[in-house]
């Protein structure tokens, strides 16, 4: 269903070519038969974009703390590689962190997809070049063109707001676990907080009750640097996280209006047979 896949093909592309959308000419890439030019729209979406924005913001932050902690290793080890308590906690937080992320990168590619799809449903229309049969039946556009045809084939009055309801509630579970790691990553810090000064209060206890106060102090002061440490993580974390899903909730919210906007100008015309269907 990717239009890149599709013009590599050379049948698919002899067919574009004959129909007139390869050698539009204006601004594009080259076909791959240097023929003719495809338009940029298929090639460049703005959730594409986004994603490349967003890999570069990530490498960029991901390679200035390894150069940080490069530069400062001795303090690095001793702040984080200290105890096995803390490597732990902080190994779990940055576990939740990119496994969120990575769920994140794919809802973001799926919104490329399908934003190319409806940007093609749209060019092919304009163009008066479309053929139902050459549409993606899986993506968002060729299933609301399906369903709207199939209730019109049927003479059944067509309710576009449930329709657009139905497709918010399928697209949410993209949205699913970068929501979850979203809302509980600040906490991890707080439960990693919570057990190092556990800890700590453990080793204050050996101070009050006991004489190896040397032991005690090690133990109370090892809890508070894990308790910190563990807090700083997870704020970095999670105001990085906070900063892609954001941008994944505003492309999840352009991609459907762009839907939306496809289905209300060149689908809903050609199926409504009454004011009901409009409506």
């Amino acid at each position: 269903g990717d239009w890149s896949s599709d013009v590599c093909s050379s049948d698919l592309t002899d067919r574009y070519r004959r129909r007139g959308v390869i050698g539009l000419g204006g601004a594009g890439v080259r076909s791959p038969d240097g023929h003719g030019r495809l338009p940029m729209i298929f090639t460049k979406t703005k959730s594409g974009r986004a994603l490349i924005h967003m890999l570069i913001t990530l490498l960029v932050v991901i390679g200035a703390l390894t150069a940080i902690a490069v530069w400062h290793v001795d303090l690095f080890r001793k702040i984080y590689l200290i105890d096995t308590k803390t490597v732990v906690l902080n190994g779990f937080i940055l576990l939740l962190f990119f496994t969120g992320l990575l769920q994140l990168i794919r809802a973001v590619a799926h919104l490329s997809r399908e934003e190319r799809q409806v940007e093609r449903f749209v060019h092919d229309k304009e163009t008066r070049r479309f053929f139902p049969e050459e549409l993606l039946s899986t993506s968002l556009i060729g299933r609301r063109f399906n369903t709207i045809r199939s209730l019109y084939e049927r003479k059944v009055p067509i309710n576009h707001g449930a329709i657009a309801a139905i497709t918010v509630a399928e697209e949410s579970r993209h949205l699913s676990y970068p929501k979850f790691v979203n809302n509980v990553l600040i906490l991890t810090g707080v439960f990693g907080t919570i057990v190092s000064l556990i800890y700590a209060l453990i080793g204050a206890t050996t101070v009050l009750q006991t004489n190896a106060a040397g032991e005690g102090i090690g133990v109370m002061l090892l809890g508070m640097n894990t308790a910190l440490n563990t807090t700083a993580t997870a704020i970095v974390c999670f105001f990085l996280f906070t900063f892609f899903y954001q941008r994944l909730a505003d492309l999840e919210t352009y991609v459907l209006s762009r839907v939306e906007e496809a289905a209300l100008v060149h689908i809903i015309p050609e199926f409504a047979f009454d004011s009901e269907a409009v409506n």
